[in-house]
């Protein structure tokens, strides 16, 4: 027990420490400060399951029990992300649509940089397709993300002539719903094959999203900025849970997630 509780202690620092800089360097929010509630919370185990096992006997053990289910069920998830997110789809889609990932000013994120790169890839594999960039304008940036993302393209050789812009969306429902609009749109009722693009811990749940909104897409997954992958996958294990809770039982379309 007492190596378990200085381990614990050691990983509780750690994550504090991760998750202020996260904070610091990041845009706050809640799915951001995860790992620093995290690390309170192995921290606090740590250093207090002595007292704890001795005054609150039951207390301690459902907390115990509660670690030890959140560590299997988030490396099974973490397992589940990973693959999915080395998805890599076929050749011969009609669209790629590439989902917003926020903007500092009105530059494109690292993250959401990444994203466009992937995209831009798979076009130069693919030049019959047409891009749908997605995204509306969030806090603390200057213009909507679907128009920094053209303008990142157009620096890349991309007719501008090849790019649909939505930039009404504020979150993954509504992004593949107003891009539907637009393909149909676009594309006269005609069927039409359909790639989305995002970072590779966001592929799994945003195909599920994708299903909901009635497409029928395959994901192609972008690479994640190295350092912020812990935090990403803590927050992309939270919005499942929300996704497959919440979200179910009030209807996806008109919840909004936390994170």
């Amino acid at each position: 027990m007492p190596n378990r509780c200085f381990f614990l202690r050691v990983l509780g620092v750690i994550l504090l420490a991760y998750g202020i800089f996260i904070c610091l360097f990041q845009t706050f929010s809640f799915g951001n400060a995860l790992p620093l509630l995290l690390g309170l919370v192995l921290y606090g185990y740590g250093r207090l399951s002595s007292q704890w096992q001795s005054r609150f006997p039951h207390f301690f053990h459902l907390y115990r029990l509660a670690l030890l289910v959140f560590a299997i069920t988030f490396g099974l998830t973490a397992l589940l992300l990973t693959v999915t997110g080395k998805h890599k789809p076929e050749n011969g889609a009609d669209a790629i649509l590439v989902l917003g990932a926020g903007l500092r000013g009105d530059e494109v994120s690292r993250s959401l940089a990444y994203r466009l790169d992937a995209a831009y890839d798979y076009y130069l594999q693919n030049p019959q397709c047409i891009f749908v960039l997605s995204g509306g304008q969030g806090e603390n940036e200057w213009v909507p993300e679907a128009w920094a993302m053209r303008d990142y393209l157009l620096n890349k050789g991309m007719p501008e002539g090849k790019m649909l812009l939505e930039d009404r969306s504020s979150r993954t429902m509504e992004n593949f719903l107003f891009s539907k609009a637009l393909l149909e749109d676009y594309f006269g009722g005609r069927p039409y094959t359909l790639v989305y693009v995002t970072n590779g811990f966001h592929v799994f749940r945003a195909g599920r999203i994708a299903s909901m909104a009635g497409l029928t897409a395959q994901g192609l997954g972008a690479k994640t900025v190295p350092y912020l992958l812990p935090a990403q996958y803590l927050r992309e294990y939270f919005s499942l849970l929300h996704f497959y809770t919440i979200d179910q039982l009030r209807g996806f379309s008109t919840s909004a997630s936390p994170l």
